[in-house]
């Protein structure tokens, strides 16, 4: 049986003064990489996130939205 995907949006807020910005920088922190992370941890494997947009290093963000699909059955 064919695992259905669905498309989750997530909209965040975070404090962005450690961070080199959203976009996944090499060797700095960046708001996606920490996002993106997380979720591959809950998933068990690597999640990748599209952002509505980014912000620069050390800026800060309110109603941030980004999407991701998954294979999990997000109706239980």
């Amino acid at each position: 049986m064919d695992k259905s995907i669905n498309r989750v949006l997530c909209t965040v807020m975070y404090h962005g003064a450690h961070y080199s910005g959203w976009q996944v920088q090499d060797d700095k922190p960046s708001i996606q990489s920490t996002i993106q992370s997380v979720l591959g941890r809950m998933h068990h494997h690597p999640v990748k996130i599209a952002g509505s947009g980014r912000t620069d290093a050390g800026v800060h963000a309110f109603g941030q939205c980004f999407h991701f699909d998954t294979d999990l059955n997000l109706s239980e």
